[in-house]
């Protein structure tokens, strides 16, 4: 509802506005399919606007190059109640958001593995798509990385397994971090199964 409440536009003008902005914002100002086209004329011939309106709307709610950021928040309402809030904004800090399958292993008549998986997002809890920085993951105590000690993110994700030592139990803890992110513990428990008791 910004264009209707922002800018006074009709609903017929906020929606071919908005969709001129979403597809300009995807594919840019080039090779306009004719359907877009046609957005654009009716635009400029119906609500009289022209591409300095363009420009200044597109700055504004899409683009914002050196100007205040604007954020939009999306609320997921059931019966009568907000049950999920996502907010959507140009992100200032990137945080690792690290999720192990579990955290207890139990080596029985072979080592043990858990998996971790790994998503960079912003303050809002939002996925990093273009966040592909290495991940560097050192391990402390009794537990093994099954893999590189450091990879980098696909599309803002990746993952991770670790092992038990044979033989070794304890509370051994994961430290993984990348340059541009706090580091993220993980603290795992390991321990040996006594295999004649069982």
């Amino acid at each position: 509802d910004a264009l209707i409440e922002g800018e006074h536009f009709k609903p017929a003008q906020a929606a071919a506005v908005k969709d001129l902005m979403n597809y300009s914002a995807l594919y840019g100002w080039d090779k306009l399919p004719p359907k877009i086209m046609a957005k654009a004329a009716k635009c400029m011939a119906l609500y009289h606007m022209t591409m300095a309106d363009a420009v200044r709307l597109y700055n504004k709610y899409v683009g914002d190059w050196g100007g205040s950021a604007t954020v939009y928040r999306f609320d997921a309402v059931k019966d009568g109640k907000v049950v999920k809030t996502v907010r959507k904004c140009p992100f200032t800090k990137v945080f690792l958001e690290v999720r192990p399958d579990r955290t207890d292993l139990v080596e029985r008549e072979t080592y043990d593995v858990a998996s971790l998986r790994i998503r960079a997002v912003d303050e809002n809890g939002n996925l990093l798509p273009y966040f592909n920085e290495p991940v560097s993951v050192i391990p402390e105590g009794p537990i093994e990385v099954v893999g590189p000690s450091m990879f980098s993110l696909k599309g803002g994700l990746g993952g991770v397994y670790v092992r038990s030592k044979p033989g070794k139990a304890g509370e051994p803890a994961l430290f993984l971090s990348t340059a541009q992110t706090p580091p993220v513990r993980v603290r795992f428990t390991v321990s040996v199964a006594d295999l004649d008791r069982l």
